[in-house]
């Protein structure tokens, strides 16, 4: 039953993937937050089931503040890989994602406060 969610949510969220120049699109995160994190800070990238496992339904994920001992773990969809019935990742996307997690390694709430 969820996997038949999944892919009809996927098939519908495709549907508006042209109107984007950088796929996925991703808000930033507001000035405070977006700079270069201060300890280490790791990527990690996945195909769609590696995500699944370790994100959910996303197409990247991290701790807020960090993993702890000053480490970043961001786990990110691959450059050419994406969700079924969508659009695959590109580079710009990619860089999106990736500039969006570490708001949240430097400390950016997962409610994304502006």
């Amino acid at each position: 039953m969820l996997l038949k969610w999944l892919l009809a949510a996927a098939l519908l969220l495709g549907q508006t993937g042209n109107l984007w120049a950088a796929w996925p699109p991703m808000f930033q995160p507001p000035k405070r937050y977006d700079h270069p994190y201060r300890g280490k800070l790791i990527v990690k990238t996945y195909g769609a089931w590696g995500i699944l496992r370790q994100c959910g339904y996303a197409w990247a994920c991290t701790y807020v503040g960090g993993d702890g001992n000053g480490r970043c773990t961001v786990h990110v969809m691959a450059v050419g890989r994406g969700w079924l019935g969508q659009r695959k990742v590109d580079v710009a996307g990619f860089r999106l994602l990736v500039n969006h997690e570490r708001g949240h390694c430097n400390g950016w709430p997962a409610n994304h406060p502006r």
